[in-house]
């Protein structure tokens, strides 16, 4: 039996289909309108790493993300990196270090509470919420005021 599940281990890692949305587990069958092109859950961290460049249901959202926190921390580390413009307000300085100090701690705590189990519970669906809102918040607020 050890044998067979090192062999469909090796298989799984090596190519992978994706699937129909009938045959995904309940807990991944969270949008009835997309019926195929599904990726089962993967064994490992690595096989998830590696499905990045894979096409399935979720690659355009697997990217969008990516690129945009790569530009994103791109940005931040420039603006955090270049010396005080002496055309900028001090006051200036200031709301923009505390932007960047907001909207990373809602970055950080929107990854934790959509990759943490504990918060997959329908009790903490308020703090999900809250956090996804409150990071589109302060995103909107960004674009409505110019920062």
């Amino acid at each position: 039996m050890e044998k067979m599940e090192k062999f469909v281990y090796k298989v799984w890692e090596g190519c992978w289909r994706v699937i129909l949305h009938d045959m995904l587990p309940d807990w991944l069958k969270d949008n009835d309108y997309l019926l195929h092109g599904h990726r089962l859950p993967m064994p490992s961290f690595q096989a998830y790493l590696r499905s990045i460049f894979r096409l399935h249901t979720e690659t355009s959202n697997i990217w969008a993300h990516l690129l945009g926190f790569v530009l994103f921390l791109f940005l931040e580390t420039l603006t955090l990196l270049r010396p005080n413009m002496y055309f900028m307000a001090p006051l200036q300085e200031k709301p923009r270090l505390i932007y960047l100090s907001i909207i990373c701690v809602l970055g950080i705590s929107a990854i934790t509470v959509a990759q943490w189990d504990r918060f997959a519970i329908p009790t903490h669906w308020q703090t999900r919420a809250g956090v996804f809102l409150g990071l589109g918040f302060i995103s909107g607020f960004t674009i409505h005021e110019g920062f």
